[in-house]
């Protein structure tokens, strides 16, 4: 099982796409150092060219230090600006692995006690 940060938006707020585009560059330079010091396992741009979201941005690594990182003063402070220079913006935890069991460990529990 990996935790993952999924952050979607429809695309940048029209009249801030500067401002979009120079919140990405700091956005990467944060994962780079978050990666370097251990502290993620990965991060990933996705670009979406069809459904409702259209892009997002992925953090991948140990659960409890997602959440943890999610209070984190710098990352705050992107969520913060993607709020206003992208429309829609949302962001989730989440949960993945290879299989169902994999991805969703306390279902199986859950439902041996039905």
């Amino acid at each position: 099982m990996e935790g993952l940060i999924v952050a979607r938006w429809r695309g940048p707020t029209t009249g801030r796409e500067k401002e979009s585009w120079a919140l990405a560059g700091e956005m990467d330079a944060l994962m780079e150092r978050w990666i370097a010091e251990g502290k993620i396992t990965g991060f990933e741009w996705v670009v979406g060219f069809t459904g409702r979201d259209g892009h997002m941005a992925i953090l991948r690594g140990e659960p409890s230090a997602l959440v943890a990182l999610s209070m984190d003063p710098e990352l705050l402070d992107i969520i913060m600006k993607a709020t206003w220079f992208n429309d829609d913006f949302g962001w989730d935890f989440a949960l993945s692995g290879s299989t169902a069991t994999d991805a969703w460990p306390a279902v199986e529990a859950a439902l041996e006690k039905l």
